[in-house]
């Protein structure tokens, strides 16, 4: 029985999904949104691959998602962390000098959340590497309700990286 945990955040839209049987396919951590305002700054979604696309929906990394039901009461989201810690420790890193962690989505997505909520202007942060939108015609400078804005990340490696992606950021506290 596939069971899911749905992070949703603030605006009702925006969505992390992890697979509470986590086996480190496709599918297990995923990523959806609302391609409207992706369509608004010129975004042609029948350039984009067909494997993030779901009707007016963008959806990365989620190649072969069943049902969305819900969880199978099997598992918590903290358990379903703990299997792909276990599984994939690489998907997950912390970056120390910006206080956050990130878990690897697919698809060039990442999650990032702040270890301290109360010290940070972001504690939820759905990032994307604006490539593939580019190429089917995004303008990601347009993207109402996300920055296409430059960054040091952190690579698997332990290098630091500077790159352009989308991001679409959550204050909670």
């Amino acid at each position: 029985d596939a069971g899911y945990w749905v992070i949703t955040a603030p605006d009702g839209d925006t969505r992390l999904i992890l697979s509470d049987h986590f086996e480190g396919k496709s599918g297990d951590v995923a990523m959806d949104f609302d391609a409207e305002p992706f369509i608004a700054a010129g975004l042609n979604m029948s350039a984009m691959p067909e494997e993030l696309t779901q009707g007016d929906r963008i959806q990365i990394g989620m190649h072969g998602l069943a049902d969305l039901e819900g969880n199978s009461g099997k598992s918590t989201p903290v358990d379903a962390y703990r299997k792909i810690l276990k599984a994939q420790p690489d998907r997950i890193s912390y970056h120390a000098g910006m206080g956050h962690y990130k878990l690897m989505v697919a698809d060039g997505g990442d999650f990032k959340w702040a270890r301290d909520a109360f010290n940070h202007k972001s504690d939820m942060v759905f990032a994307l590497n604006p490539a593939v939108f580019i190429a089917a015609g995004l303008n990601p400078e347009k993207v109402v309700g996300w920055n296409y804005i430059t960054v040091e990340d952190m690579e698997t490696d332990g290098r630091t990286v500077s790159k352009k992606i989308l991001t679409k950021a959550f204050n909670l506290v």
